[in-house]
């Protein structure tokens, strides 16, 4: 772990546009081994705690609408491809398009049309599928790491936290975010509007 990990949790880091953050006693980089003899925990652990804990818990609840997503987009879009392949296989049949083009020419047009737009749809549904799973990735990528290292900083200074987050949401969309976080014998609540 680097030691300006550590740095991102004190209250003595101080940002220098030349060098980064520095610590504010000795206006340098951090060097040390292991654990650093001058951290003082306090306020940045707080904040670090309720921002990178928040994230974690907003990934899990976009987990679970990740999976949900994706298996119902995925699905009903290959349901609709497969319409389609039955409606071109078994109903319609070639032969009977040879009979829609010899007797309306125009009619071959509309078909054609139709099947394009269940290729298009079919397609559109697996692709918001994906994306939602994707998006979900992403976060996990960025959350994961960040949420790991904390818990092996708080480890190593032995600071157990305990932390939860609760989300009321209303009907226009607003999100009311009420997070505790419960360490070193204090508990501390946060709400926050999206």
């Amino acid at each position: 772990m680097k030691p300006s990990s550590h740095c991102q949790i004190c209250d003595l880091q101080k940002f220098n546009f030349e060098k980064g953050y520095v610590c504010r006693l000795t206006n340098k980089k951090p060097v040390f081994v292991g654990k650093c003899k001058k951290i003082k925990l306090n306020h940045q652990l707080k904040e670090r705690l309720f921002e990178v804990n928040g994230a974690f818990d907003e990934l899990q609840r976009t987990r679970k609408n990740a999976f949900l997503n994706f298996g119902v987009f995925v699905t009903m879009g290959f349901l609709v491809l497969l319409f389609l392949f039955y409606l071109f296989t078994s109903i319609l049949g070639v032969p009977l398009i040879y009979k829609i083009v010899d007797s309306e020419p125009e009619a071959i047009e509309v078909v054609f049309r139709f099947f394009a737009i269940l290729v298009i749809v079919g397609v559109y549904l697996i692709l918001i599928g994906n994306a939602t799973m994707n998006f979900y990735r992403q976060q996990k990528k960025t959350v994961l790491p960040k949420k790991n290292e904390l818990d092996k900083l708080t480890e190593m200074y032995q600071i157990p936290y305990k932390f939860h987050s609760k989300i009321k949401q209303f009907y226009t969309g607003e999100k009311i975010i009420t997070s505790h976080l419960k360490y070193r014998g204090r508990a501390y609540s946060k709400e926050e509007r999206r």
